[in-house]
């Protein structure tokens, strides 16, 4: 059994954002970024001694009294802080993939081929494909099935498939993945 359809739709930085945040994480994409990462929790050590000193200062500057006040002023820095960061982070995260996606990969529309043997997925002018032993994980999400192999993400969105056979293939890709794995 295999089953070919074609996309005329674009695909979409947040499908790319919702499929990221399903990615495992140990794998080498991750890997590669450990010096980053040890920067930034580095940076996040002064970010959080920084929040704890604004939060003294708004408390001995409003002159609060009372537990209440004060754990809230304590917390506010924090609070602050985390929104900036998921921001600055969703909104490199959206570069990425926007930039990826404006690509002469993307172009056109996309072609998918689903089979026993694997995943294909190919543009007029690029052709990705992945034998089912090469993934790490196969997950279904209203958004589409998403497919994990090392680094790569591939997404068959949910208004690509033809509707009568969406389940029929999630299932199919399923088997296939469990037999390879």
């Amino acid at each position: 059994m295999s089953y070919r359809f074609q996309s005329d739709a674009p695909l979409s930085v947040d499908l790319f954002i919702t499929a990221s945040h399903r990615q495992p994480m140990m794998n080498a994409l991750h890997r590669a970024y450990l010096p980053m990462q040890a920067f930034i929790a580095g940076l996040m050590v002064f970010v959080i001694a920084g929040c704890v000193a604004i939060g003294f200062l708004l408390i001995a500057w409003l002159d609060v009294q009372g537990t209440i006040g004060t754990t809230l002023l304590t917390l506010l820095p924090f609070a602050l802080a985390t929104l900036i960061w998921f921001g600055f982070m969703r909104s490199i995260a959206c570069g990425i993939y926007r930039r990826m996606l404006d690509s002469p990969l993307y172009n056109g529309p996309v072609r998918y081929d689903v089979s026993d043997k694997g995943f294909a997925m190919s543009s007029d002018t690029a052709h990705w494909s992945v034998d089912w032993p090469a993934m790490d994980k196969v997950t279904r999400r209203p958004q589409g099935i998403f497919m994990y192999a090392g680094g790569f993400i591939y997404v068959i969105p949910q208004e690509a498939a033809p509707n009568d056979q969406v389940d029929a293939i999630w299932a199919d890709i399923k088997r296939w993945f469990e037999a390879s794995q």
